[in-house]
């Protein structure tokens, strides 16, 4: 994706979310490992955004984050689940090598009822922007 279409939409020590709007993209960075309120308060922010922004490609770029605590997973599945007319049709996530944090990120997808996008897991970003945008 071209960085001149590039919007900066929030940008704090913990997380960056930049959209595209002429393609209905947004990329959300998580910078460092977080703490709880951080990763609640990022995660409302991201999915929030997405929705009024009316995003379809959603990639959430977590390599460098910590995995969710159990209740943290709790509260995503929750949180997601509230959502309504979620305009995101595709999740690409970039996780790390962290199987803990691969658990965690099925944990909650498992439990998404109905799940309100298709998501798919990656290593490589190159590899996620492609599954999205095909």
């Amino acid at each position: 994706m071209p960085e001149a279409y590039k919007n900066a939409a929030y940008d704090t020590d913990f997380i960056n979310i930049s959209r595209f709007p002429g393609a209905r993209y947004m990329k959300v960075i998580w910078l460092r490992l977080v703490t709880s309120e951080e990763y609640r308060a990022g995660t409302e922010l991201s999915f929030h955004r997405a929705k009024s922004c009316n995003i379809h490609h959603l990639l959430i770029d977590a390599s460098k984050a910590n995995a969710p605590s159990v209740a943290d997973q709790n509260w995503t599945v929750k949180f997601i689940n509230t959502i309504d007319d979620l305009s995101v049709t595709r999740l690409a996530l970039l996780l790390s090598q962290d199987i803990f944090q691969s658990l965690a990120v099925e944990m909650v997808a498992s439990r998404l009822n109905p799940r309100p996008y298709e998501l798919q897991l990656f290593l490589h970003e190159d590899e996620a922007v492609e599954w999205l945008f095909s």
